[in-house]
């Protein structure tokens, strides 16, 4: 129905505000007085639901808002709709369209709010009366409002107030705090009640327990054992507690306001306990000065006499120390002179010398060469033959363990270095060192000068050029520090010149003008195919890199290390979203399987291969495993008709382990705990979890538990379990001691686990894949489910594509005589992640700066100097983690004139 008001009164446009638009009913202003809903709000469903457009109506006829209930209707009918994404989706059924006419005298609008306006000023009448009948003050306060008052006659201040408004809701406050309603009173307060209301507001109020002084300091909080707030010391009223007045009180946040037991409540007579123990604490009870200057007493307790007075003190006690010394000294030198004895035999001195001799050949027989430990007791023996201290040259080992030690904790170098147990180079020795080059992000030159002359290219044999490069991101803290040394600012976002100006255009044309404070940090570390080469080359802020940004910095990664004379074979990196666009980035056109390599940019005769980080992939994979038919419950592998489900790994283990029987006997699978199938965040982070639980042993012992459904799974486990071992052998011994052929190093072009790889283990997968597929009556998603998540899919045949390819192709260079596939993972990069975040000892989440100076560090110290205490990787055995690295190469320093002098 459509019209229009001839001429409606001021009145009746503030009389509509009260009622919904939809539903007509008067509820449009909530009781709470919480802000109404505005119909413009919600326009464009109204319009799609309703076909009504609000912001063309009349004012003088229609109501400016809706209903909260109406707006939740509008609201689950709008997202209905988009879920089921039809256009022609019916209007809603349970909202009934109310119809609203013009002014007039006989306006129910109008007649409606006057009838309720004047029950609630007969209502507070009434109260006024009643309240004044119990001695309560009363006044008018605001939206209408009347507030009922009672003053304490001992403390002469308000105790009690009762606030009651217009629509008749109340609630009560004693001493400050608003008292729960009494169930037996209603929400909305009636004639009938008003003098049960005022009966109940008689009783007494909770004081609380203002009598701890030691405690009771102004805005105190106390906490529980678990840290959360539960009292607070609050100074809105004084009470008045056993014969004295307190201007401040302590009180339980959950307060009930009425006192059931002498003058508290329940729950502040409950909590006299423990703040009687605190008071009793002596850790709690204020510290006075004792009156001594020469005591321990703080000196934030002592008065500035006192401070006069005990540096007084320390100074003549300083002065006696010094004369003491000095008389020690004179007796010292006296009893020398008095009843030394001169040995004037020739053979009784050489005698003495050669028993001090040998014990410093047997020691030097006892410490093995080539070793940390003779190396340590070189120098310190070379430290205290000289006689100024300053002449000492340190070892280059000695110089990077130093560096590694310093990095973990500066005071704890500091107080081994002045303890006098063992000499260590000074702090400053090691500052220039770390300072070789100024910190920068990106690809310093002189890390890459650095590399190139720790390798010794120019002599090195060819295959030892073969490098690759890991990318990831690591967490830091989020801010600005400002650099005293330096003079710059950090902790913006530095994705390089062109991704920089990308970013600049991009936040013109969204209006922005600050650049993003930086989250993450991207780092790029080479890592050597035949050496033991695994630095980092630079870093870059960021808030999580994108496809496009990996593209131009890697490039520039490529570009730097083929000038300086490495061949870049291979980029590893997670399975991360951003990762795989950027490899899609390099997608022919015409190309209809995975992409796993592109034309080197330098030599295109060349091509890089992007690999997948395999134990990033056997986390995934286990954990597809694990969400099937357990956990999340995501997936629902099946194979061959069979079931792959984790409650067949979780019965294998209770019937492994022995669970319900009397006497356990020995176990299948030893290395398998309850970390192993009762998975947490943690857990799920650590890879040799998951590498155990898909291994050949627990294949073995599905077999022998001997239940048919279990077929697929023990051909899953075991067919992960080669792939593992085929793209992790670390050692040319492992195949041998662990009795498992795909462990041996790769010597042949023609090695029978390329054609495994790729025939066998994709052919198992694409065969998986596929039935999943052909099952009928199934959605798209469902489908998926059947098998291993695409990302996983995809990951797995890049990685074999690329690594096998890549092998065959080194395997072909003249001077290669083995191959560990272990070199294409980024183990290497999480260890060095985990050294960055150990580096501030307990600060596991560093900031920009402290990630940059870190960075230096950890370059100068290397890897053999410092290894991961803690990480997702394990020690796995490699080559060169044997290696001791105790050149005497000299170490870049800066000097005071030149930063690549060398010492």
């Amino acid at each position: 129905m459509t019209a229009r008001a001839s001429d409606p009164t001021p009145s009746h446009n503030s009389n509509l505000r009260h009622f919904c638009r939809i539903c007509g009913e008067k509820k449009a202003i909530p009781k709470d007085r919480r802000k109404p809903v505005e119909k413009e709000t919600l326009k464009d469903i109204i319009i799609e639901a309703l076909n009504i457009d609000v912001e063309k109506e009349d004012a003088s006829l229609y109501p400016p808002y809706i209903c909260s209930g109406c707006k939740r209707k509008l609201e689950r009918w709008n997202e209905a709709k988009q879920r089921q994404k039809k256009k022609d989706y019916p209007p809603p059924r349970n909202i009934s369209l109310a119809t609203f006419t013009s002014h007039s005298e006989e306006c129910h609008i109008c007649e409606e709010c006057v009838t309720e306006e004047t029950c609630a000023s007969q209502l507070q009448s009434m109260a006024k009366e009643i309240g004044e009948r119990h001695e309560f003050a009363s006044w008018k306060g605001e939206n209408n409002q009347i507030i009922f008052l009672t003053l304490d006659t001992k403390t002469l201040c308000a105790n009690r107030a009762l606030v009651l408004h217009e629509n008749g809701s109340w609630y009560i406050e004693l001493y400050g705090v608003t008292v729960r309603r009494p169930s037996h009173l209603p929400e909305i307060l009636s004639a009938e009640h008003l003098e049960e209301v005022f009966v109940y507001l008689n009783k007494p109020g909770c004081v609380g327990n203002p009598h701890f002084e030691n405690l009771n300091v102004a805005g105190r909080v106390f906490n529980d054992r678990q840290g959360s707030a539960v009292a607070t010391v609050t100074d809105k009223h004084t009470v008045y507690h056993m014969g004295k007045m307190y201007s401040q009180t302590i009180r339980h946040l959950k307060c009930k306001g009425l006192a059931t037991n002498g003058d508290k409540c329940e729950v502040c007579y409950r909590y006299r306990d423990d703040l009687s123990a605190r008071a009793s604490d002596p850790s709690t009870k204020k510290k006075k000065f004792s009156g001594n200057p020469s005591s321990h007493a703080r000196h934030d307790l002592m008065p500035p006499s006192a401070l006069a007075e005990k540096i007084q003190t320390l100074q003549s006690e300083k002065h006696k120390l010094q004369r003491k010394v000095q008389t020690l000294e004179e007796k010292v030198a006296r009893t020398i002179a008095e009843d030394s004895v001169t040995i004037e035999d020739q053979s009784v001195n050489e005698q003495l010398t050669n028993i001090l001799s040998e014990k410093a050949i047997l020691m030097d027989n006892i410490l093995k060469e080539g070793t940390p430990q003779k190396l340590l007791w070189e120098e310190q023996k070379k430290y205290l033959s000289l006689s100024d201290p300053r002449r000492m040259r340190w070892h280059p080992a000695i110089i990077r363990w130093c560096i590694a030690l310093y990095e973990k904790s500066p005071v704890a170098y500091k107080t081994l270095r002045k303890s006098q147990f063992i000499q260590l180079p000074h702090h400053s020795t090691l500052f220039a060192y770390t300072h070789f080059t100024e910190t920068m992000t990106g690809i310093n030159p002189d890390v890459i000068e650095r590399i190139v002359a720790e390798c010794n290219l120019e002599n090195a044999p060819n295959r030892e050029r073969n490098v690759s490069i890991i990318f990831d991101e690591m967490k830091t803290k989020s801010g600005l520090v400002y650099s005293e040394r330096t003079g710059q600012i950090t902790g913006f976002v530095d994705m390089g010149t062109i991704n920089e100006e990308c970013a600049k255009f991009e936040r013109q044309l969204l209006g922005q003008e600050d650049p993003p404070l930086a989250t993450h940090v991207l780092v790029l570390m080479v890592r050597g195919i035949f050496s033991s080469l695994k630095t980092p080359i630079g870093y870059w802020p960021c808030t999580g890199a994108s496809s496009h940004q990996l593209f131009h910095v890697i490039s520039e990664a490529v570009q730097t290390l083929e000038c300086a004379g490495f061949l870049v074979r291979a980029f590893v990196s997670d399975g991360a979203s951003p990762n795989r666009k950027f490899y899609q980035l390099h997608q022919d056109k015409d190309q209809d399987q995975v992409t796993y390599c592109t034309p080197n940019p330098v030599d295109p005769s060349r091509n890089i291969y992007f690999i997948c980080d395999v134990p990033h992939l056997i986390k995934t994979t286990r954990n597809c495993w694990e969400n099937s038919g357990w956990n999340s419950k995501s997936r629902n592998l099946i194979y061959q008709g069979k079931p792959i489900l984790w409650t067949h790994l979780l019965d294998l283990y209770e019937w492994d382990s022995g669970i319900g029987k009397a006497t356990p006997g020995l176990r299948f699978l030893h290395k398998l705990t309850p970390e192993h199938v009762h998975l947490s965040p943690s857990h799920r982070m650590r890879v040799y979890l998951a590498a155990q639980v898909l291994s050949k042993s627990v294949a073995h012992a599905l077999a022998i538990q001997g239940k048919e459904d279990r077929a697929s799974t023990i051909k899953f486990v075991s067919y992960i379990d080669t792939f593992f071992d085929c793209l992790n052998v670390s050692n040319r011994v492992d195949g041998i001691f662990k009795s498992k052929g795909a462990l041996a190093p790769y010597t042949s072009m023609d090695d029978p686990r390329f054609k495994w790889l790729t025939v066998d283990f994709l052919g198992f997968l694409d065969e998986w894949q596929k039935e999943g597929d052909a099952q009928p009556n199934l959605t798209k998603d469902e489908k998926k489910r059947l098998c291993l998540s695409p990302q996983t899919l995809e990951g797995l045949r890049i990685t074999v594509y690329s690594i096998v390819e890549l092998s065959q192709t080194l395997l072909s260079l003249g001077d290669v005589d083995y191959l560990l596939t272990e070199k294409f993972s980024q183990d290497p990069l999480e260890e060095y992640f985990s050294k960055q975040r150990a580096a501030g000892g307990s600060n596991t989440n560093p900031d920009m700066t402290q990630f940059a100076n870190s960075f230096n560090s950890l370059i100068v110290s290397g890897s053999a100097s410092v290894r991961a205490t803690c990480g997702n990787c394990r020690n796995k055995g490699r080559e060169e983690d044997g290696q001791h690295f105790l050149n005497e190469d000299p170490l870049p320093r800066k000097s005071r004139r030149s930063n690549d002098h060398l010492h």
